[in-house]
């Protein structure tokens, strides 16, 4: 009746109050609207106006309810409005426009119809002088927000962002989405209750599951890593069988901040993806699930990549200029496979050292004594109950800061002692210090619950695996050294010629070699003066293709007494014809062949 007559009922404060259709615990507060527009009583966009006789001719410019939240300055798109929309049947969205966009009517239509509104003509000009009537009106009375384009720590540690949230050691307020974090702030909703989290994660408090829960440690763990002095660690579990909770346990890390699903990556997930979500986590543990059909130059990529820290850095279009790179991070990292990721390492390289230090690696067991039903039942619960944990944990970490890293310094120092790690395991002993720091931590928060027995279990766990691993690892490099002319051989007997170094001769006939080669020569043996000869150039590329230092090859091999030098020889004298060649000399005192 009030819209036949030409005036529509304006909103009251109450009426702007609103509850999400989608969404029922959530809340809005609609803010007044600009002149001449006004919300009307049931929701939509109207404008104030009348006639030349002053009757009311007010004017829809929009259904639904559209508005500004407040504008936002964005490092990588400049100044932006984020403005909220409220859909009937698709819910609430939050989308930025930038303000270039919001001069051009083609780029300011094409914003706002991905996000729904469906406008044309008249009315989508009225919108878009809405739009910028409702950012001009908001500059008069507020700054322009500071976006972040991480997660995690900021202003020298005194808050953390975890999505929207903007956590302190007292409250909590509203931290606005930039550009890079917009679509990534739905996932770090708070759902549930904080008891029933703490009663699925005390499923890992159990004999045989000390390495799941170690995981687990690793999510709290995380956001410790800047007070280290490393970048963090990756951590892998893997098994061939399935059941065995791998998934589960990253679905458990993935809850402490978030959504458990909605923050999981998968191997179909791009690297370049993959790095970026890592460097909006920033301090949050990132999880990846599934790695197994990964290459092992892909998997060897990404450790390498991820202990450096920071993303790419790349030009801008069409510029000799770098871009801004805002993607770095201080943070765990926890992937799962059905294959030990060592095992596709060393299908790459005789010796991946490099990369098998940045990772602590180890088989994944399921939780033992419990039955299929009860796992259901406890760990079905999770997709209603998560991202609890971490805004409570995270308080309690600033309000006892340096009594946190006193605690790294002084568990750093015992792991150290016990394990006997070196410099070259740096990587372990930071993952197994913040973990275990972050686990003692979060008990002290309240957010889990574990007894001293139980954290004792896991704390002699990850010593003894990490105690072991350097132990296999201590003297890997001289070894794979040493191996590697066995190794080369093994792969090149068929191109090796056996013939004595005097060979005799018996009128015009000259001795037969003991073995003749049967592709392209590159090895001589000389059993009569235990000498073997090697082609410079095909051990180096075998050296190169093995990612062994050709140098450190030959100065192991001198060490042991084996290698003597070089000198320019035809490998094929005595038997036929060849050019002169640089060969490698070793001293080979047993059979290269069967007696």
């Amino acid at each position: 009746i009030m819209l036949g007559k030409g005036e529509v009922e304006v909103a009251t404060a109450e009426d702007n109050v609103v509850r999400s259709t989608t969404e029922p615990e959530k809340v809005y507060v609609i803010p007044e609207y600009p002149f001449p527009f006004v919300r009307g009583k049931y929701g939509g966009l109207y404008t104030k106006s009348s006639d030349p006789d002053t009757n009311p001719q007010d004017v829809m410019v929009y259904e639904h309810d559209f508005y500004l939240v407040n504008t936002i300055d964005d490092p990588q798109q400049g100044m932006c409005g984020l403005f909220r929309l409220h859909l009937p049947q698709d819910g609430v969205k939050e989308f930025l426009i930038p303000l270039r966009e919001m001069i051009a009517k083609d780029a300011f239509g094409k914003r706002v119809a991905e996000q729904g509104i469906s406008t044309t003509g008249k009315q989508m000009e009225q919108l878009m002088g809405y739009a910028n009537i409702s950012v001009k009106s908001y500059q008069k009375s507020q700054k322009a927000a500071k976006a972040r384009t991480q997660f995690g720590w900021v202003d020298n540690f005194t808050g953390f962002v975890i999505g929207e949230r903007h956590v302190t050691a007292t409250d909590t307020h509203y931290s606005p989405p930039s550009s890079l974090t917009l679509d990534l702030v739905k996932s770090f909703h708070m759902v549930g209750t904080l008891d029933k989290w703490k009663s699925i994660a005390s499923m890992y408090n159990r004999p045989g599951s000390e390495g799941l829960m170690f995981a687990l440690f690793a999510g709290f763990g995380s956001p410790l890593v800047p007070f280290s002095n490393q970048r963090g660690c990756v951590i892998s579990l893997y098994s061939a069988e399935a059941g065995t909770g791998k998934t589960t346990t990253l679905r458990m890390i993935n809850s402490i901040f978030g959504n458990p699903d909605d923050l999981m990556l998968i191997k179909n997930d791009t690297m370049n993806g993959r790095i970026n979500r890592i460097g909006v986590m920033n301090n949050m543990a990132t999880c990846v699930d599934e790695i197994t059909n990964e290459s092992s130059e892909t998997t060897s990529d990404f450790l390498y990549h991820y202990m450096q820290g920071r993303g790419k850095i790349r030009l801008q279009g069409s510029y000799n200029l770098e871009r801004k790179n805002t993607t770095s991070w201080l943070s765990h990292a926890i992937v799962t496979a059905n294959e030990a990721m060592e095992d596709k390492l060393l299908s790459k390289k005789r010796n991946p050292d490099g990369e098998l230090v940045r990772v602590i690696e180890y088989p994944c067991a399921p939780i033992m004594g419990i039955s299929k039903a009860e796992s259901d039942a406890a760990f079905g619960l999770l997709s209603k109950n998560y991202g609890l944990a971490g805004e409570a944990y995270i308080r309690h970490i600033m309000a006892n800061l340096p009594e946190v890293q006193n605690a790294i310094s002084r568990m750093q120092l015992r792991i150290d002692e016990a394990a006997g790690l070196v410099q070259r395991e740096r990587y372990w002993s930071t993952a197994a210090t913040t973990s275990m720091v972050g686990g003692l931590y979060a008990r002290s928060a309240g957010v889990l619950d574990f007894t001293d027995e139980e954290f004792k279990r896991v704390y002699s766990w990850i010593i003894a695996l990490i105690k072991q691993k350097g132990q296999k690892s201590a003297t890997s490099p001289a070894h794979e050294a040493g191996m590697a002319l066995g190794s080369f051989i093994s792969e090149f007997q068929q191109g090796m010629l056996v013939i004595n170094q005097g060979v005799s001769r018996k009128g015009n006939m000259v001795e037969a070699p003991i073995r003749e080669p049967r592709s392209a020569l590159c090895i001589r043996y000389e059993p009569d003066a235990k000498l073997l000869y090697v082609s410079r150039t095909k051990f180096r590329d075998f050296c190169t293709k093995s990612h062994l230092g050709y140098s450190s090859v030959l100065k192991v091999a001198a060490a042991e007494g084996k290698y003597v030098g070089e000198k320019k020889m035809r490998m094929g004298k005595g038997f036929h014809a060849s050019e002169p060649e640089i060969a490698l000399i070793f001293n080979h005192d047993e059979s290269l062949f069967g007696d």
